[in-house]
């Protein structure tokens, strides 16, 4: 779940998050076949630049730096 918050944005309190999570899980999921094309669908959605959200991305990185257990044989 993806939320952006602007200047205008008031916060209301943490029942907001559960709501925004719980239509957020009523939906049918969106699969994708690679994380590129995952975060390309994403950032059509987006008003803010994709950017933004990588430079503070714990994940991210540690999803692009998982490899096959394979690769080191």
């Amino acid at each position: 779940v993806f939320m952006e918050v602007y200047d205008d944005w008031v916060p209301l309190g943490v029942w907001r998050y559960r709501e925004l999570a719980r239509a957020a899980l009523r939906k049918k999921p969106q699969r994708f076949p690679s994380l590129e094309e995952a975060e390309s669908g994403l950032g059509r959605r987006l008003r803010l630049p994709m950017e933004n959200w990588w430079r503070s991305s714990v994940l991210r990185s540690y999803l692009r730096g998982q490899r096959r257990i394979t690769a080191y044989a």
